[in-house]
């Protein structure tokens, strides 16, 4: 939306993960075309401008000095997320494991990288301070935690601020806090207008919060009859929901039950399992990423249960239903893999002339046009 007399905001923003200004000035920014309103503060650097265009132009005309911090490395990320490294917490233990896994057992490891949303509709507000009100439209899936923000920010009682929450252009837990409430808030005051600040996909890219990394440690013990006697997943991630807790929360729980969303052992026929938990907190600031850790920790598990239906000789599907109790838990699960099963004509043969696997010489043909060079 668009108010009467509305401004543009832009932030100025660190090139490092752990970049902070070293020094701000407003320098030539408040000379610039259109622009209305200059902060230059400790932590925080920005202009509010007619257009959007201006108030970049005018960030890029601010004196600003920055310190870098640790330059990270991809190589030192995944050190850190590493099975082994961190607070470790048995979360789950049914059965007893014991010495089923010393002697001749399957294992096998898998990563998952860290990930950006790339929702539709990046970070964005609307902010309105007045004297005795302010008033915020932000897409949000959190108006109290933006309120809470916006307060701290202007130095004011949570009271006086009313959030009015607008379209999400995409959330998956990643709008639960929105910096763009902030910035335009802090922008507004100076330049005594409303303003809106629009992350652009380069910001929403950079500075935004990432799905954690995650390493996986799977270890099986098979019988003669192709049945699991134990099975054990250990997983290191980052922070998914402590990233939004106050820090007594990680001290209390110990593992972040967002990170190991999916990560128990379901399969309820397995008598011995257990599932242990690395905590890591990373440089990288990370989150809620569509359905928290379960994208991760389900590809691990059922990437292993085909090496270990493999391992054993049996049809995967068949492996899996082997492995599910009489439990409601392991009918709801049977039930959608039969179900799937059907759908899918699973083990019957394929239509005539379907290949039943892409030689490895085959390549798509290109759809786009030979252009002349």
């Amino acid at each position: 939306m668009r108010l009467p007399n509305m401004l543009y905001g832009a932030v100025a923003r660190p090139n490092t993960i752990e970049g902070k200004l070293a020094s701000a000035a407003p320098g030539e920014a408040p000379n610039r075309p259109g622009v209305v309103a200059v902060v230059a503060e400790d932590d925080f650097a920005g202009v509010a401008a007619e257009s959007r265009l201006q108030a970049y132009a005018g960030v890029g005309n601010m004196d600003l000095a920055w310190e870098d911090g640790r330059l990270w490395q991809q190589s030192e990320i995944d050190e850190l997320v590493t099975v082994g490294n961190g607070t470790r917490v048995v979360a789950q233990k049914d059965g007893d494991i014991g010495d089923l896994l010393d002697g001749d057992v399957l294992t096998a490891e898998f990563r998952t990288p860290l990930a950006a949303h790339a929702h539709l509709e990046p970070h964005a507000a609307l902010v309105d301070v007045q004297a005795d009100k302010v008033t915020v439209w932000a897409s949000t899936q959190a108006a109290f935690v933006v309120r809470g923000d916006v307060a701290e920010a202007l130095g004011i009682d949570e009271e006086q601020i009313e959030v009015i929450p607008t379209f999400l252009g995409g959330g998956f837990g990643h709008k639960s806090n929105v910096p763009a409430a902030r910035e335009a808030a802090i922008l507004s005051k100076a330049a005594g207008r409303p303003v809106h600040v629009g992350w652009n996909r380069t910001e929403e890219m950079r500075h935004g919060f990432f799905r954690p990394s995650t390493h996986h440690k799977m270890t099986g013990a098979v019988d003669g009859n192709g049945r699991i006697q134990a099975l054990q997943h250990e997983v290191a991630s980052g922070d998914v929901l402590f990233s939004f807790f106050p820090g007594i929360a990680s001290a209390i729980v110990g593992a972040d039950f967002g990170a190991y969303r999916g990560a128990r052992l379901e399969y309820d026929g397995i008598p011995n399992r257990q599932m242990v938990s690395y905590r890591t907190p990373l440089p990288v600031r990370t989150g809620p990423w569509r359905g928290l850790g379960l994208l991760a920790n389900t590809f691990a598990i059922e990437s292993f249960m085909d090496d270990l239906a493999q391992s054993a000789g049996i049809d995967p599907l068949q492996f899996r239903l082997n492995h599910l109790g009489n439990s409601e838990l392991g009918n709801r699960f049977r039930t959608a893999l039969e179900t799937v099963a059907e759908m899918a004509n699973w083990g019957g043969s394929l239509p005539q002339g379907t290949p039943s696997a892409w030689p490895s010489t085959w390549m798509p043909k290109p759809w786009w046009p030979k252009l002349p060079m």
